[in-house]
């Protein structure tokens, strides 16, 4: 009976085991392959968020010359912080990122300890916190745009599509390779207020 089931599964003994054996390797070396492609991308995992920065002055009365009184608004910024979390033996280099529109040079800054959490403490006597990437034993690092140094290339292929779907793309290099990690949404914070 197990010399059936043996003779069903790899044929007859020697010549189709030999090829069966070849269709064994090329398959194991296929699925390798395509494992080692994919966790390129699995290793790098990205956080996106955007935060209103509002100016802490008060509104000032204004009188034109006309007489007519008016109220100044507050300035408002937009503050970005954008997350990469990959292992540690994992060689990512952070080159730029897109968002819109435009692709900017990037300053990158390591992560000393995570989690990395936000206290919004717009509300007096309830602080609220954030977080916003978990706490890892990986290598955690801050990609800043770097505003003074835009990069003027036209995006092709697949970064073409990825910008197409997604608010931000960060361009890095894995293993001497340009690789893409889109995020479809930044998530927007809270604003805050400063003093």
């Amino acid at each position: 009976m197990v010399r059936i089931l043996f003779n069903k599964l790899l044929g007859t003994f020697p010549t189709e085991f030999h090829l069966y054996s070849m269709k064994q390797k090329f398959f194991i070396a296929s699925i390798i392959t395509l494992l080692s492609f994919y966790s390129s991308y699995s290793q790098v995992k990205a956080y996106a968020y955007s935060q209103t920065v509002l100016s802490g002055a008060r509104p000032k009365k204004i009188v034109d010359e006309k007489g007519n009184q008016t109220e100044s608004r507050p300035s408002s910024s937009m503050n970005y912080l954008f997350y990469l979390e990959y292992k540690n033996s994992t060689p990512v280099t952070p080159t730029a990122i897109w968002f819109k529109d435009r692709a900017y040079s990037v300053k990158v800054q390591q992560v000393k300890t995570t989690p990395v959490e936000m206290v919004n403490s717009n509300i007096p006597g309830n602080p609220q916190r954030k977080t916003l990437v978990p706490a890892t034993k990986d290598k955690v690092v801050l990609v800043q745009p770097d505003y003074s140094k835009k990069i003027s290339f036209k995006p092709v292929g697949e970064l073409k599509k990825l910008l197409a779907t997604s608010e931000l793309v960060f361009v890095y290099t894995y293993k001497g390779k340009r690789r893409f990690m889109p995020i479809k949404t930044i998530t927007i914070l809270e604003p805050v207020a400063t003093q």
